[in-house]
């Protein structure tokens, strides 16, 4: 048995949307259409049953996915920030997650 069980896409939206404080998906239906998102997940819940041998090829799959994703996102803004341009509108923010905190010291024994 492995220690790390998936557990499937939806929890990591949340997760996503809190960090960029941003609101989360409204339905899972709705993240279930973004067919990268989809794919990703379905290549990491196959690594349970894959052999091990096989599992490297099954993540660079994913990260092919993930991938994707990111150029999608990156295609986003640039979309959005020319639109903005084009009309005349301000420019909408692009969210960013918060700088993670610095690690906290502990005290010497």
């Amino acid at each position: 048995m492995h220690p790390w069980i998936y557990p499937g896409y939806p929890s990591y939206l949340l997760r996503a949307a809190a960090t960029l404080r941003l609101p989360d998906v409204r339905t899972p239906d709705e993240a279930r259409r973004n067919m990268s998102l989809s794919r990703l997940s379905d290549l990491v819940a196959q690594l349970d049953s894959a052999p091990p041998e096989g599992r490297a090829g099954v993540l660079a799959e994913a990260a092919r996915s993930r991938d994707a994703l990111l150029v999608a996102a990156a295609a986003g803004v640039a979309i959005l920030r020319d639109a903005c341009e084009g009309y005349g509108v301000p420019h909408i923010p692009v969210p960013r997650a918060p700088a993670p905190e610095p690690p906290k010291k502990t005290p010497k024994s």
